[in-house]
Parts: C-alpha cells; structure tokens; sequence
C-alpha cells in the first residue's frame, strides 16, 4: 500500500512541479555523432543531447526533439540567423569549414566563374546549403556524390566543374590537382526563444565551464556510440571482425614524432593513439603500434600520386609545414631555392621524399632511417640540412637538448598532410578506416597538452642533475641583474622601440607606402584603446607593439605588393601568408601575446569572412580588433601605387558601414564620435617616407 501512494505522490509532483516542455528543431539531411536519432531505443543521441542533459535537469524543462519542427523553442545547428528573428544565439565550440574546389588544370579562378557549370556535393553532408545562401546570385548545375573519393575523382577527370566539400584538409600543396577557390568557417549556434531566459542562462553558464578534457569525453563517447550503431549492419564491418584477431597501425622507426606519437610512463600518446583508442573500441578489435613493414594501416602516410595505385588514402588528420633544419650557426634558408646544389638530409620512405626533389635543383640527397639519425648526421657534417615537418623537427630538438646545436633554418611554403593508407587489396578494412578518420578533426578534438608542447618530461635524474646545475647558477646570475632591472629594462624598451621602428621603416621602403604610417598607425591604436576604456598596461604595450603588424610583408615579393592593378587569386593568398610568416618572425622576440595577435589575427573580421583563422565576433583579441580598424583607415587615406587616397569623409563613411561587418560595432561607434581626432593624427604626422640613412640614423641616435 506505502508503495502505491509513493507511486501516485511521485506522479502528482511530475505533473505539478515539472516544467513545460520545450520542443527542439532537429535539422534535416544531417546525420552524425553530434546529433542523430537511434531507431532502436526510439530517441535523439549524440554531442548535443549529452550537453542539454544538464540543461534539461537544471531547468526542469522536458525536452522534445521533433525533426524540422516549424515553431521550435530552441533549433539546433544553426548557421543561417535570419530566419530566427526572435531568438538569442548561443556559439557552439563546434566549427567546420565549407571549400569549393577546382581542377588545378581549368581557368576557373573565382567563384563567379562557376556560373552555369557543374558542381558537385556529398549526399547528408554540410556544405550545399551554406553555399546556396552565401551565393545566392551564383545558379549552378548540382550534382549528388556519394562520397569523397568518387567526388574528388569526377573532379580530377573533368566530370564535375567544382566540388562543395566540408573540413577539407589539402594533402600536398606541391602535387594536388584541385585547389580552393573559396574556404568558409562556420561556427554551429543554437536558437533559443528570447522568452526562455533561463534556459539561456543555464546554456551559456554550462558551456562557458566546460573543460577541454570534459569536451573530449563527451565527443570520444559519442563517436564510439555512433559508429557502433552505425556500422552494426555494415557487412564490412562484420567482415573486418571476423578477418582480424589484431589490426597492426604502421609507423616509423623513431622514439617519438610529437605530436603525433611518443612513449610516457611506459605508455604510447598522442594524436594518433588516440584515434587507434576511439577505433579499436568502435571494432571491438585491439590495434596495435608496430615499426615493422608487416603493417595493415600506415598510420603515417602522406597522399602522392605516384602511391595511389598501392593505397586508399583516408582523410588527413595532421597539417604542417615543412622545415629546413641546419647548426646553429650555420645560415638560415628561407625557401627551397637556398637549398639548391645542397646536401640534403631525407627520411627515408617517407612519402614526400618523391616530391621535394622536385622542388629542389640538383640535389644530393642523403637517406636515413630515422630523424634522430638525421640530426646525428646534421651534426657530423654529413648533410648540410635537414628536412621534414617542422613540429616534428623542433619537438626532437627540444627533447634531445640540442636547442645550442641545431636550428630550424627555415619554413618551406608548401604544408603536407598526414592521414592513414590501407592497401588497395584490403578493400573492406580501407572503407571502414576512411569513414572513421573523417570524424577525427585535430582543432575540434584532439586534446594533447604534453605532445603540443613539444616537451616531454621523463625520470632521468643524471640529467635532472645536469640541467640542475646550471639553473642554480643563472638563478644567480638573475638576482644579480634584478638589481640594475631598472636601468636594463628602460634601455630594453629603447631598444624593442628601434628594431620597431626600423622594421617598419624598411617595409615602408620596400612597399613604397608614403608617410609615417607606424607612428599614426600605433596612436590611433593608443587613441582607441583609452576610448574603449582599457587599462594602462593594454593601452602600452598596443602603442608600442602595434607597428609590428605587417612586419610578415617583408617576405612578400615587392612585384605582388606593389602591383599597379587589382591582384589575382593567387597573388592575394601569397599577400594573406604574411600573417603567419610575421608570427614566426616575432615569436623569436618573444614579445608576448599580443604582439602574436596584432601580427596574425588583424586582417579578421568581425562576421568571420576574414583570414588566416576566420574568427567572429569577440573570438577575435579586441587588440586584433583595434589594429583592423585603424590599420584600414590609414590604408584608405593613403595614396597607393594603383589608386589615389581617400578623404577622410569618404574614409569614415567606408568604415561606418562596415560596422558589423569587417569591425566591431562598440569600436566604429567610439571611431565615428571621435574621428576628427583620426583626421588629426594623419595630418600631423604624414612625413615623407624615410630614407636609407634615416633608417640606419635610428640606431645612431638611441
């Protein structure tokens, strides 16, 4: 009797306090690990539902999820706001990017030139849509694929004109036969009701807490999950099960390869053991770390033609550039044409060996086992330099303690992408591993703080013991000189303000740019930063580090920079690489963070259609932000070789209506209430550009 009037109390509370239920939108045509439903338990997984859980227990709101509901409280997935006008938007941390690609063979250079013509789409795959709406003057031909492979193939063969691809990952700049002509970021929201404050408020305060390990967790579980139901019927799958007691995973000789892979307390991490943990739970087959050629994956393979008759290649799973390593005091080599007539150290069967040769006239080339090998061979004086990726090379630098022996020289402009190969007779375990690797994306998921770092800390105590000794003394060393900080620290700066400032002069002089475009350039940022309201420290260091933003140009041919008309597709992707040539630059300064950021991060906009990254809104450093602003309307005022200069009433209205759009509304409003003062500054200080000898007159008088 007790139990049945719990049962009734238990019920009654149910109805009585339980919240109202709120009806989720499920997108159509798109199916995967973040959100799918489960026909067997009758109910919607994934990504999503996991994180609304602590939604629906905090707000004691009943959630449904009904597909393509027309009236929702909240909507899922959401990339397109305009049809939510009555909604807040939360950001996910879940992104991709949309490609178009071309044959490298065809005239098509920009996306206009795809009108009328052929374009291809994977079936249940993003990309079609977001295309549709971006370019919705643009009428094409669609054409349904059925997967990646086939689709590349049609492109390859001429059958398809252009191809929609999402999180596409180039293989190898060097030999591929498609390239993008447009590339979009997207950032996943969810729409929720305006009335539902409460349930935005419990969205945003969960996601804002969550930890990247706990983001791990939940996207490993529910790609385990959702491959699992996935695959249950496949008959490949059965297949693989049935063939295989073990699955062998290929990879090179060396220790380690960070981030790859490396051994800690006697256990194998990395990026790709982790991928090999999601698999082998997902086959419910053990995989196995071999450095034998008795292999059935090569876990490490880069995509080249000259391979494809042998393997299926999966999507890439790791993206770098290559680096050109040599001794320390040896010089430094900025592209493949200082390596000519060079002896050249390669790892051997390592797949862009068959490329770089290429790239590189006449060559000697020396073969070795293993990178650490290499550096051996780097050090006796048998190869002049060393090449391979260059996170690679700087992670057994670090680890060997060779930073006093051996450096990395120089940064090829080609990247190479690295993925897994099955051999082409495997046919049914190639299409299982494809399918599996294209959920693994390295910025979304893989969370390897010790292998990104590039350092790995073991017990070895005579070496504790020898790096201990010298740390006593430059402890030392470093209380002595706190003394005389001070008097160090003002001479520092004087010295940082120079090189500043001669950088910057130099560019002026290679870009031939009129005017003191630096000094106004870091006032306006001044200007800007005190108006924002930002403290003392901010409102320094921006002045003093914000003519370093275009220091990367200095690696730009003068012919693209100073070209008379408009610059082909080409040209500007070479012109966008100066953002991430200055990093490189400045991070041998060390100058801090946000140096990193006015260098890389001032060509984003604020709607995400900028570069390198493609960040939105306040993702982007407010610094970053800053820069972008006042750098544009300098650039609009100044006379440039292909143009006269803009004044400034034509400069301010530009800018005013890019509000929203390529800047921050909160700093176009602060710009267009004081942008007299703007005016001011380009007035008082538009000089004549420096000459040679004022150049080296700024060391002279410091």
């Amino acid at each position: 009797m007790k139990k049945i009037i719990l049962l009734i109390l238990l019920i009654i509370n149910s109805f009585c306090f339980a919240g109202e239920s709120l009806n989720i939108k499920v997108p159509e045509n798109l199916v995967d690990m973040y959100l799918y439903r489960n026909m067997e338990e009758g109910r919607y997984k994934g990504v999503y539902t996991d994180i609304l859980k602590k939604v629906e227990k905090k707000s004691n709101h009943k959630l449904n999820y009904i597909f393509n509901e027309k009236n929702p409280d909240i909507a899922l997935r959401i990339v397109d706001k305009t049809q939510y006008k009555d909604y807040n938007f939360i950001q996910m941390p879940i992104n991709y990017r949309i490609a178009i690609l071309v044959n490298n063979d065809g005239n098509i250079r920009k996306i206009s030139d795809l009108q009328g013509l052929k374009i291809g789409y994977i079936e249940n795959s993003r990309g079609i849509d977001e295309i549709e709406k971006k370019f919705s003057d643009l009428k094409f031909e669609k054409v349904l694929m059925k997967n990646r492979v086939d689709a590349l193939e049609s492109l390859r063969a001429g059958d398809l004109d252009g191809l929609i691809l999402s999180n596409w990952i180039e293989n190898n700049s060097v030999e591929t036969k498609v390239r993008v002509i447009e590339n979009i970021l997207y950032n996943e929201q969810i729409a929720i009701k305006k009335d539902l404050k409460d349930v935005y408020k419990i969205l945003e305060e969960e996601l804002r807490n969550y930890k990247e390990e706990e983001l791990r967790e939940i996207l490993d579980k529910n790609r385990i999950e959702f491959y699992k139901y996935v695959f249950k019927d496949i008959p490949n799958y059965k297949f693989i099960k049935e063939k295989y007691s073990e699955i062998k995973i290929g990879i090179t000789k060396d220790k380690y390869l960070l981030p790859l892979f490396y051994k800690h307390n006697g256990k194998t991490k990395g990026i790709l053991p982790q991928i090999m943990e999601d698999m082998e739970k997902i086959l419910e087959i053990p995989f196995v770390i071999t450095k034998d050629d008795d292999w059935d994956i090569n876990g490490i393979i880069i995509e080249n033609n000259d391979l494809k008759d042998k393997y299926t290649f999966t999507k890439p799973y790791y993206q770098n550039t290559i680096g050109i390593a040599n001794r320390k005091l040896d010089s430094f080599a900025v592209d493949a044409s200082d390596l000519d007539n060079e002896k050249i150290i390669l790892i051997k069967d390592k797949d862009f060996n068959i490329t770089l040769p290429k790239m590189i006239n006449n060559p000697q080339i020396i073969y070795v086992e293993t990178l650490q090998e290499g550096i051996e061979k780097l050090l006796n004086y048998e190869g002049n330099f060393l090449i391979f990726f260059s996170s690679m090379i700087e992670g057994t630098i670090t680890n060997s303690f060779l930073e006093n022996k051996i450096k990395v020289a120089g940064i090829l402009n080609e990247e190479f992408s690295i993925g897994m190969g099955i051999r082409k007779e495997d046919e049914e375990l190639g299409s299982i591993i494809r399918v599996l690797v294209e959920s693994f994306s390295l910025d979304k998921t893989m969370v390897d703080t010790k292998a990104n770092k590039n350092i790995l800390f073991e017990k070895n105590y005579r070496l504790m013991a020898k790096i201990a000794v010298p740390t006593i003394i430059f402890i030392i060393l470093l209380i002595i000189l706190i003394i005389k900080s001070e008097k160090n620290r003002k001479k520092a700066e004087r010295v940082s303000g120079t090189l500043i400032e001669t950088f910057e002069s130099i560019h002026q002089l290679d870009t031939e740019e009129a005017g003191d475009h630096s000094k106004r350039l870091a006032l306006y940022a001044e200007f800007m930063a005190k108006q924002y309201g930002c403290s003392k420290k901010f409102i320094t260091d921006i002045k003093r580090l914000t003519p370093f933003h275009d220091i990367g140009k200095i690696a730009i041919s003068k012919s693209i920079l100073n070209k008379p008309g408009k610059l082909t597709k080409e040209e500007f992707e070479t012109v966008k690489k100066h953002t991430e040539i200055g990093l490189k630059l400045i991070k041998k300064l060390e100058l801090g963070v946000m140096a990193e950021n006015i260098i890389r991060l001032h060509h984003e906009k604020w709607n995400g259609e900028g570069y390198p990254l493609g960040l939105e809104e306040n993702k982007i450093p407010l610094e970053s932000r800053i820069v972008a602003l006042a750098d544009t309307y300098d650039n609009l005022r100044q006379d440039k070789v292909y143009r006269d200069g803009f004044t400034h009433a034509e400069s301010v209205k530009i800018i005013i209506e890019e509000s929203g759009k390529s800047f921050d509304p909160i700093l176009v409003k602060i710009f267009e209430k004081n942008h007299r003062i703007f005016d001011e500054i380009f007035k008082k200080n538009n000089k004549a550009k420096y000459s040679i000898e004022e150049i080296f007159s700024k060391f002279k008088n410091k």
